[in-house]
């Protein structure tokens, strides 16, 4: 691995503990705070932490103590097939452990648990917040520039599976100082494809950054595979997933591909306009994989969108969601929006649609390659709106 790269890294130990019906793995030394401040209090936290994620496989819990903040990843075993497959593989807060051990073994820096194991029907993961480290997802974003066309990416922007999206960033940071943090960040990406990591949600909001030395420590071990070596395919992928983050500058991406780029082996060089093209096409595919799934899912009941029916009214709504930073409904705001029809004055728009469903479908992908966002897609009550005919769609206006 490049030098520069992380903190000076020491050995921790981890060792196992049991209480009541919690079976743990924790960081030595802190064995009597998990025990005392956390396990003690576990029932209390769950029922009056503050919840920045709740899905339907996890829940990431913010909690704070003497002074101290800590992300409690809850892991549901929610069906019976989760229940047997349990028996045959590690739970997944620990197997989050494991992979965090795994990657530090391999020369990158990586935010290790604080604690993981297993408890009543479900496992979880302990993580502290570092003070003085940002994420780089929020670092780069703090920038006076504003995004311009670029030749890399011209796709669309993704959503991203973050649990410290919460950390905040350092403020006022120079154009100059976020140029070398950018290069730096690409060089770091490479030393963790060059490792023979693979990890899924490799992205700017699961990098933590200290801006002081331009170190950067990986997060988020969830989805990670291990490899001898990564193909050049495998790395391509992993940029064209980096590159679709929608706020970078064309400046921003050349400058993280040309760090990426200088980071590898002397024997082996890639020419950038190859490497473009690739990222480009990649980039296409996973778009174009991205917005069949958006389709399908935008007309049924998942975390991101729903159905309604209330009275003569019914169809399909964008959820709004307490873990991300994202426009939405609930369906009691739905309820009273179409009880006085005052679409106007509380700042929405109507739109017309002959195709409810199929202009729905294509408004939420317009979206995600930045488009307006719909809220939701009405149908019912044909004679009293008539000049919306077969439905209309919800839009905030911009």
């Amino acid at each position: 691995m490049p030098k520069g790269y992380g903190i000076e890294r020491q050995a921790v130990k981890y060792i196992n503990i049991n209480y009541g019906d919690f079976s743990c793995r924790v960081q030595e030394q802190n064995a009597e705070f998990l025990r005392k401040e956390i396990l003690a209090v576990f029932d209390s936290i769950l029922a009056n932490g503050r919840v920045i994620k709740d899905v339907r496989v996890k829940r990431t819990i913010e909690y704070f103590i003497n002074g101290r903040t800590f992300f409690i990843k809850i892991y549901k075993v929610s069906t019976f097939w989760d229940r047997i497959k349990r028996l045959f593989r590690r739970a997944r807060g620990l197997r989050e452990l494991a992979n965090a051990l795994a990657v530090q073994s391999r020369g990158i820096d990586a935010l290790l648990p604080f604690a993981a194991g297993v408890g009543r029907g479900f496992s979880f993961t302990i993580i502290e917040k570092l003070v003085g480290w940002g994420v780089l997802d929020a670092i780069i974003k703090n920038s006076a520039l504003a995004p311009a066309a670029n030749p890399i990416r011209d796709f669309s922007g993704g959503e991203y599976d973050t649990d410290l999206d919460e950390m905040p960033a350092t403020e006022g940071i120079s154009n100059g100082a976020k140029n070398k943090i950018i290069h730096s960040y690409g060089r770091f990406a490479r030393s963790v494809h060059e490792a023979g990591i693979l990890q899924y949600d490799f992205n700017p909001t699961n990098v933590l950054c200290s801006v002081t030395n331009i170190l950067f420590i990986l997060t988020d071990f969830e989805r990670v595979k291990f490899y001898g070596r990564l193909s050049q395919r495998q790395m391509l992928k992993g940029l064209a997933k980096i590159n679709r983050v929608d706020y970078a500058t064309r400046s921003q991406r050349l400058r993280f591909l040309k760090g990426y780029l200088s980071a590898g082996k002397t024997d082996e060089r890639w020419d950038i306009r190859l490497v473009v093209d690739k990222i480009l096409d990649f980039g296409r595919r996973q778009f174009q994989r991205d917005s069949d799934r958006l389709t399908r899912n935008c007309t049924s009941e998942n975390r991101n969108f729903g159905r309604f029916s209330l009275g003569d009214w019914s169809g399909y709504y964008r959820k709004r969601r307490i873990d991300i930073v994202r426009e939405g409904f609930t369906v009691a705001e739905i309820e009273v929006l179409l009880a006085n029809g005052e679409y106007e004055s509380k700042g929405f728009t109507l739109v017309d649609c002959n195709d409810i469903m199929g202009e729905w479908r294509l408004a939420n992908v317009k979206a995600r390659s930045g488009g307006r966002i719909p809220y939701a897609a009405v149908i019912g009550r044909r004679q009293e709106v008539a000049s919306f005919g077969k439905g209309f769609i919800v839009y905030k206006k911009q």
